[in-house]
């Protein structure tokens, strides 16, 4: 036979292929339980590979191949690598919010998270859904940023410094027109192929009046324009534009439409950052497409409705999905205060496989 069907106990029904099977043997001449990585090469199985016999045995199916070969798979294990005849559950699904969040903010403790397994299992968790989590009671030391990440994954290395330190001096020294401008909300690093996943800024310092973290959910605002202005959507996931973040001695660039939808329709990456846009060069008509596609996604962004703003306080920090959420500042007076933050990256990927292991580390179910 070329395939195993298999039928479960709600009254559902699974056919695996025999190749597929094959490739997933679980014995020793297959497979290392050391370091859990298959170690038969996929090109050696002859495709015209066949199942002599299967039957359930001791809660496992065994698997008698056409060379003579015996292979066991654990019920549970073909639960989950089942084919789409039996619909798969995603592994989550977004929970978009607006700015009613500021009520109840995903929040934890900084010293939990770096003591208790379930507590950091919770904020990744909160993270996954949400794209954003508030910790609270950070160390004010230099570099802490970099510690926490490195203690929830590992930091993400980009062109700039490893810990970026946003200061108003620093930003008087770059642009002092801009000092203590508002900072529209944005997304980091779109000049990048792939933009750092997850943004992480730790505040020192914040006597300074007004500075406001202004947060925004483009998972809403994409739902919002679906529903207002599905043409505009349709525009703005499928027209290349080019994003270019550059300085004297770096530069990246790349060109990708704004928003990057998943097979679900749910977002998966959103550039938005106004002054790395390069000029548009398409037709005439599509470029009135474009600029029209684009206000009506950044009213969205502005609308108080959908920010979540929040006064940093020494020892905040915030995380961030930056393939998700918009993050930006309300203007400040660099004049009557000190204002400090430092920040860094991650890779949501690696979070994902964090929750994964602290499950599997707990007994949980993943």
């Amino acid at each position: 036979s070329r395939a195993a069907r298999i039928w479960w106990k709600d009254g559902m029904w699974s056919e695996f292929n025999a190749l597929m099977l094959r490739d997933n043997c679980f014995c020793k001449s297959c497979y290392s339980p050391a370091v859990e990585k298959r170690i038969k090469l996929t090109a050696s199985i002859p495709l015209d590979t066949s199942i002599r016999s299967a039957k359930v045995q001791n809660g496992e199916v065994v698997v008698r191949w056409d060379d003579g070969h015996i292979s066991k798979y654990a019920a549970n294990w073909l639960r989950e690598n089942a084919p789409p005849d039996l619909p798969q559950e995603p592994e989550f699904s977004p929970k978009s919010w607006t700015a009613s969040i500021a009520k109840s903010p995903p929040r934890f403790l900084h010293r939990t998270l770096m003591t208790d397994d379930q507590a950091l299992l919770r904020f990744l968790s909160a993270f996954r859904d949400y794209g954003v989590a508030l910790v609270r009671g950070a160390p004010l030391n230099e570099n802490e940023a970099v510690k926490f990440a490195n203690h929830v994954a590992c930091v993400r290395e980009i062109i700039c410094d490893r810990a970026d330190d946003d200061t108003g001096d620093s930003q008087k020294r770059r642009a002092p027109e801009l000092a203590g401008a508002a900072l529209h909300p944005h997304t980091d690093c779109p000049g990048y192929r792939w933009p750092p996943n997850v943004f992480l800024s730790h505040c020192l310092q914040n006597d300074a009046k007004g500075g406001e973290c202004v947060y925004v959910d483009g998972q809403a605002v994409v739902e919002q324009l679906r529903d207002e202005h599905l043409d505009f959507l349709h525009f703005l996931t499928t027209m290349p534009t080019t994003f270019r973040l550059h300085s004297k001695s770096a530069e990246t660039i790349t060109t990708t439409p704004p928003v990057i939808l998943d097979g679900r329709e749910n977002l998966q990456i959103i550039r938005h950052a106004n002054w790395s846009v390069q000029p548009i060069r398409m037709p005439s008509f599509e470029t009135e497409c474009y600029y029209a596609a684009h206000h009506a996604l950044s009213r969205l962004i502005h609308d108080p409705k959908n920010q979540l703003v929040i006064k940093a306080r020494p020892g905040d920090m915030m995380v961030v999905n930056n393939h998700r959420v918009l993050h930006g500042r309300n203007a400040f007076r660099p004049e009557t205060g000190e204002r400090r933050f430092q920040h860094a990256y991650m890779e949501a990927d690696d979070m994902l496989g964090r929750i994964r292991i602290l499950r599997q580390k707990s007994g949980a179910s993943s």
